[in-house]
């Protein structure tokens, strides 16, 4: 006899290989994924302290899969004051890889002194999201 332990939707066997149910057919249509222990982090979000209007500036995002498995994630950078999507990358990050993703950003036509910039990674596979976003307060010059 084999047994199976449940984790937060996930079944891992006595060798730590895990199954997701990803099919509309039921829960006994299992598909074997790469990761148990799953954990995309933002390590870094560098973007200019100060900018001016109608300049197009380089942001730099830093994630790290921190898990035992390659990953799928999904990066996303927004001016968060605003709620304008500045760019959003799809990547797979295989175990303790760090990347620098870049996004090119050209702030245009607001009124205010500071704008909020989030990074955010986000994996279907990563059950801890507390590390998996970092945010930056930029100074506006108009």
């Amino acid at each position: 006899m084999v047994a199976l332990l449940l984790v937060a939707g996930w079944l891992v066997t006595p060798t730590g290989a895990t199954f997701n149910d990803t099919s509309s057919n039921g829960p006994n249509d299992l598909t074997a994924v790469e990761c148990f222990a799953c954990d995309v982090e933002v390590v870094d979000l560098d973007a200019p302290s100060t900018i001016i209007l109608s300049f197009t500036y380089n942001v730099d995002v830093t994630v790290r899969n921190n898990g035992t498995g390659s990953v799928p994630a999904t990066v996303t950078l927004r001016d968060t004051t605003n709620d304008i999507l500045i760019g959003s990358q799809s990547i797979t990050l295989a175990a303790g890889e760090t990347r620098v993703l870049s996004y090119t950003w050209e702030p245009d036509n607001f009124i205010v002194e500071f704008l909020v910039l989030r990074a955010e990674a986000t994996s279907p596979r990563d059950p801890d999201a507390s590390n998996n976003w970092k945010e930056e307060t930029v100074l506006v010059v108009l």
